[in-house]
């Protein structure tokens, strides 16, 4: 695995070199890229002390301490050729300061989109460094990390001593100095990009402020649901939002979405609104689906045997694995964030025994009257 260091820098570039020992030479960490992110002054200011075409700060780090040679990348905000491709800048603007609203954005939509693409690679391992540039870079480093990292990267600030703080002429610890010159302090965060729908698309959404917005959206619905709505022929809807199944997962779904409403809005799972793992094994789904089937109009023939779930199949768990394959493509389409847990069908414990159901208050569940009734005898 590769492990890719990305830092914001301003104008004072010994912050990477600092970072890079106190990672490499004391924690024992390696480093096999580096990304500098940083202005047009900061580039310069890069390239003058640190890189200097092979005989700057940071290669004499490397020679040193005899340590491998890190690619390294100087980024300039605002450069189409440095710019992540989801940002989709096409027109070059590079940032000499990070001073305006506008500035700001792009810097943000800037980090946001490139850890978005950096950690959608499994063979990286990101190392974030938040000590360089202005604060703001920093807080939006930090910000893209939470929302894309994933738990083996990590997120760092690097302290100094204050005598050696503010001296230029300083960029790291000859060698045989004492360790503690530098000090490696990893800052914790929570990861949540298993755990929101807008966060594992491919490409996302195109600004950070839009980002924001949208997992806002999702953390609503947990204090206040949207509306399930579920009617043939294979309508489903979340908030209004479409949920595309197909005609056996529609049928699935619709008959535990008018399961679950046969209860009023305090039930929170019995078995007269949760089907129990028993009445699955007998084969309790199969008439409720032929309903549901009849009902759309579905023409399939497939779905008018329904043979694995039914009583012909004598093997229960191959009744089992039909509902469990069905059950596992519909949680797929619904969603796995926290705020979509509740329309899924998920397993419980019911009144002492394992039942299936969808946890949403009946509350919010509108159904086609035609639905209503599939569970009736």
């Amino acid at each position: 695995m590769k492990n890719v260091l990305i830092i914001s820098v301003g104008l004072s570039p010994q912050v990477v070199t600092e970072t890079v020992y106190a990672l490499v030479c004391e924690s024992g960490v390696s480093v096999d890229e580096v990304h500098l992110w940083t202005t047009t002054d900061g580039a310069r200011a890069i390239e003058r002390t640190l890189l200097d075409g092979g005989k700057g700060a940071l290669y004499r780090l490397f020679a040193d301490y005899g340590l491998k040679h890190a690619m390294v990348y100087t980024r300039v905000f605002g450069k189409v050729k440095d710019a992540p491709s989801y940002l989709g800048l096409s027109l070059d603007r590079p940032l000499e300061d990070i001073r305006s609203l506008a500035d700001n954005q792009l810097v943000a939509d800037t980090l946001m989109h490139f850890i978005q693409e950096q950690a959608a690679d499994p063979s990286r391992r990101l190392l974030c460094c938040l000590a360089g540039a202005r604060k703001t870079i920093g807080v939006y480093l930090a910000l893209a990390l939470q929302f894309f990292g994933r738990e083996s990267d990590r997120l760092f600030h690097v302290l100094v001593r204050p005598e050696l703080e503010n001296d230029p002429s300083f960029f790291y610890p000859p060698p045989g100095t004492p360790p503690g010159v530098i000090e490696l302090v990893e800052v914790p965060i929570a990861f949540l990009r298993e755990y929101f729908n807008v966060l594992q698309t491919p490409s996302g959404p195109r600004s950070y402020s839009e980002l924001v917005a949208q997992v806002q959206d999702e953390l609503a619905l947990l204090k206040r649901p949207h509306i399930l709505r579920v009617s043939p022929p294979s309508r489903v809807s979340i908030g209004g939002k479409a949920v595309r199944l197909s005609p056996l997962q529609f049928a699935l779904y619709a008959a535990f979405a008018a399961r679950r409403v046969r209860c009023g809005e305090g039930c929170h799972g019995c078995p007269r609104c949760f089907v129990p793992l028993q009445e699955i094994q007998n084969a309790g789904l199969y008439e409720p689906l032929k309903k549901v089937i009849s009902v759309g109009g579905f023409k399939d023939h497939r779905l008018e045997q329904l043979r694995r779930w039914s009583t012909r199949e004598p093997d229960v768990e191959h009744r089992l694995a039909a509902f469990r394959e069905t059950v596992s493509r519909v949680n797929r389409k619904v969603g796995d964030g926290p705020a979509r847990r509740m329309y899924r069908i998920v397993r419980a414990s019911v009144h002492d025994q394992s039942a299936y159901g969808i946890e949403l208050s009946p509350a919010y569940i509108a159904l086609s009257p035609a639905l209503l009734e599939i569970w009736d005898v």
